[in-house]
């Protein structure tokens, strides 16, 4: 303790971090710097979320992809839109149809009372006969569709 007639000397001039009361001015500048930082921390929060959120709809086409894909590959066949003819056998009165590109018979079924109306017009009767001789199908091929028919 000094009293009042105690001289001093300085010894050494220094800078020290002591806690210091903030001025008002002060006290807004950090309130201001704070709900800067607030802010920059919840669009932080939206930009991460929709980042995880893209991600993970990537992820999740992906692997629906994988599925398709892998489906695919255990069936070994793929569904492809083909052309098929509608051929109509006056004889027995069954309306078969087959796929153009390999001749295969898909499936078989009885004519219904239109189409058991042969063409009237000798050229429309030519064009029929024409392309009944086209898709001459074999009894065994023919076995098979109604076979699949009967599945279902």
């Amino acid at each position: 303790m000094s009293d009042e007639n105690t001289v001093l000397s300085l010894l050494a001039t220094f800078p020290r971090d002591l806690p210091c009361r903030l001025t008002a001015d002060e006290l807004a500048q950090v309130a201001q710097d704070l709900a800067l930082v607030i802010e920059e921390i919840d669009q932080e929060e939206d930009d991460q979320k929709e980042t995880k959120d893209a991600m993970k709809e990537r992820m999740s086409s992906l692997v629906a992809r994988q599925r398709r894909v892998a489906r695919t590959l255990r069936r070994g066949v793929v569904d492809r839109t083909v052309m098929v003819d509608v051929m109509a056998d006056y004889e027995t009165a069954v309306a078969r149809e087959i796929q153009t590109d390999t001749g295969e018979v898909i499936s078989s079924r009885p004519l219904t009372d239109h189409e058991r109306q042969m063409p009237l017009t000798p050229e429309t009767a030519a064009a029929a006969e024409g392309a009944m001789a086209t898709h001459s199908v074999a009894p065994e091929a023919e076995q098979g569709a109604e076979a699949a028919a009967a599945r279902g």
